[in-house]
């Protein structure tokens, strides 16, 4: 019974740090990082409404994106609120931001669908115990290459599940029309998880729409969340992950 978090007068800025520690000053204004990375670029943050003032007051040049990040998301909630219930065959399924209970039964749609070429595997449960669904789709045959596709390992990304959901819609939906995408799916096994991180794609739905973790609470600490995408073992703990 949270109440959502809120972000009022927080300001998204483009920044352009040169050293660490202009990184290590931006960090102290207690700013979200909203770039993909984070280096000696231009960096994205969303900055708390004190921050502003502190990174002038350090010298640290930025352009203001956006004045007030709880308008926008605001706004995006009224636009979602309006939302029509939509069949998961309609194109127009594909106008929005879908939560993650649509896009399950989007899903469970295709497989209905086309039950020889698409099926449902439940890969296994997230943390808080929610099933983790992929889509495999193929032709007949065995022994063929896969491909896969994963998406919304940050939570707060909703353009990630809507995108490869749109790649599934093709190759299921468009197998009898197009000849390009029925021999693709007759020679290559797709494996699509849309949500990966289900826990985190519905709080931040239900509560903090920048939630970007998944919501492990590390014991002993209190600490919640893993970014995910931080934890392979390619890269692990370099630039834009967080000890935190």
């Amino acid at each position: 019974a949270q109440a959502p978090v809120r972000y009022d007068d927080w300001k998204l800025l483009r920044t352009y740090p040169q050293t660490a520690e202009e990184l290590r000053q931006i960090h102290a204004t207690g700013a979200l990082l909203m770039s993909e990375s984070e280096g000696y670029d231009a960096v994205d943050y969303a900055v708390p409404p004190d921050g502003l003032a502190a990174m002038a007051a350090a010298g640290i040049p930025f352009d203001l994106l956006h004045d007030n990040v709880q308008a926008a998301i605001d706004a995006e909630r009224s636009r979602l609120a309006r939302m029509l219930l939509t069949d998961p065959r309609d194109p127009a399924w594909f106008n929005d931001y879908r939560p993650f209970g649509d896009i399950v039964t989007k899903m469970q749609a295709m497989v209905a669908d086309a039950p020889d070429r698409v099926s449902l595997i439940d890969i296994g449960d997230s943390h808080e115990g929610r099933d983790i669904w992929a889509l495999r789709i193929s032709g007949p045959g065995e022994g063929k290459p896969a491909v896969l596709f994963n998406a919304t390992q940050h939570a707060r990304e909703w353009i990630g599940p809507m995108t490869v959901m749109w790649f599934a819609d093709q190759l299921v939906y468009e197998y009898d029309a197009d000849p390009e995408i029925r021999d693709l799916v007759d020679r290559v096994e797709f494996f699509i998880v849309p949500v990966v991180n289900p826990d985190g794609y519905v709080y931040c739905w239900d509560h903090d729409r920048l939630w970007r973790k998944n919501r492990r609470i590390t014991l002993g600490t209190g600490c919640v969340g893993v970014d995910l995408n931080r934890n392979w073992d390619a890269g692990w703990g370099t630039i834009g992950a967080s000890g935190d």
